[in-house]
């Protein structure tokens, strides 16, 4: 089965990407064996363990990283399930943990059912606990780049039904939720003259939310290789911390207190789109429409543009590359300055490519570009940006079909037009890996 690699590449797990997973994990297993186990063992050098602009600490360590999978494959129905564990000590104890160690828990399941030859419904979930943004991220877009200490929370779902209802037409309707509990929930405070001030606010009452989105296309299958999208989906999102996360009774003019449910709002997309395979190598897909948001606890509304869109090529067996692009709102960990930030316009760009370059030999990279403006706020903060970088290469030798060496490099760099939020981080790693 397909393993997941929290630490080292950038994970990125949506509605797509989960089908995505389960329909390569059970194809890989049919005709083999129903399970598979690995683990690997690297030591690592990481320069800013705590993801600061300033007074960087840096540490070595090791990570151990077991996996094991079962994938079985029926006539109708075909499912997987899959656990990995990550442990990593650092030598140098990051900030906010209790002891040097990080633990991170990743268990994944997903259930595929074909009622006939028209009609086929998918259901996936994975729950994560963790401290890196790449594996408590769902989709494209990270809203917290920094490493956060704590055993904390990220669960997302999903369930897909498809039916054809003619060659030319059929709909696809799903439902996915997101579900974000972090362990930080003590908003750092200060006592004024007029009262309390949130000199900081806490990450869950920042980010602690449910996700909620249902869509509905029609597709409509104009040649073997061409499916066209219309579509609608409804979107919400709640936060769930009930703290304060904002409130200055002693500045000038004074900055009223605000309440994580603040960020609360709907949303509704309209879309069209196409899915197209130029070959059985090639194939891409793309929607484009708009979105609109209604921040109802904020009495604020707006209409942005919206866009999704990937191209896959595998061009040998063992060789492939994707890019893509996305654009709509989003959460962020930024609450502005003289009012709350509520979300922020967010646009993404990525690739990856995996190649061969000798028969044991292979390299991997990834990188991704991704740029938001804030929304809200006030002066200083709204219409400011982030731009964030980051860059996987990770070189794989194989000594055996069942053992592996692995050496790679991870960049982040956070530039933003908020000074305090800028910084990079730099981790080597280098190791083996036993898969059965």
């Amino acid at each position: 089965m397909k393993r997941i690699a929290a630490s080292v590449g950038l994970v990125a797990i949506g509605t797509s990407a989960l089908q995505a997973q389960d329909a390569g994990a059970i194809s890989a297993m049919q005709g083999a064996k129903p399970w598979n186990a690995s683990v690997s063992l690297r030591g690592f050098y990481d320069d800013n363990i705590n993801s600061e602009r300033h007074d960087k600490n840096d540490s070595f360590g090791f990570e151990i990283n077991p996996t094991i999978g079962l994938a079985l494959v029926g006539e109708r129905t075909s499912g997987s399930v899959s656990y990995t564990y990550s442990g990593k000590w650092y030598d140098e104890r990051p900030e906010g943990n209790s002891s040097n160690w990080d633990h991170t828990h990743i268990f994944s399941a997903s259930v595929q059912h074909a009622f006939s030859s028209r009609t086929r419904l998918v259901v996936g979930d994975q729950f994560v606990i963790g401290q890196e943004p790449d594996v408590l991220r769902v989709n494209d877009v990270v809203v917290g780049p920094q490493r956060i200490s704590g055993e904390n929370i990220r669960n997302f779902g999903s369930i897909i039904l498809t039916h054809q209802f003619t060659d030319l037409f059929g709909i696809e309707a799903g439902y996915a939720n997101s579900y974000y509990n972090y362990e930080d929930s003590s908003p750092d405070r200060a006592v004024g003259a007029n009262g309390t001030i949130i000199t900081e606010a806490s990450r869950s009452g920042l980010l602690d939310r449910i996700e909620h989105y249902a869509h509905i296309d029609t597709r409509w299958h104009f040649a073997p290789q061409t499916v066209g999208i219309v579509g609608y989906m409804y979107g919400t999102t709640l936060y769930t911390a009930d703290e304060t996360i904002q409130g200055n009774p002693d500045s000038i003019p004074p900055i009223p207190y605000s309440k994580s449910d603040s960020r609360n709002n709907r949303s509704h997309f309209g879309y069209v789109g196409v899915e197209h395979s130029f070959s059985p190598d090639l194939s891409g897909s793309m929607r484009v429409g708009a979105q609109y948001v209604d921040f109802y606890n904020a009495n604020e509304s707006s209409v942005t543009p919206y866009f999704q869109g990937t191209l896959r090529y595998f061009y040998t067996a063992d060789s492939r590359v994707e890019v893509g692009a996305s654009y709509q709102r989003n959460a962020t960990d930024f609450v502005g300055n003289t009012s709350v930030v509520t979300d922020a316009d967010t646009a993404v760009v990525y690739a990856s490519v995996r190649h061969r370059i000798m028969p044991r030999l292979f390299g991997s990279a990834v990188g991704t570009f991704q740029w938001q403006r804030f929304n809200g706020g006030g002066a200083g903060a709204d219409g400011e940006s982030d731009r964030y970088f980051l860059l996987g290469l990770d070189a794989e030798y194989r000594f055996s079909p069942h053992w592996s060496g692995h050496v790679g490099y991870n960049l982040d760099v956070l530039d933003s037009d908020i000074e305090t939020r800028n910084f990079t981080r730099n981790r080597v790693y280098i190791g083996v890996t036993a898969d059965y």
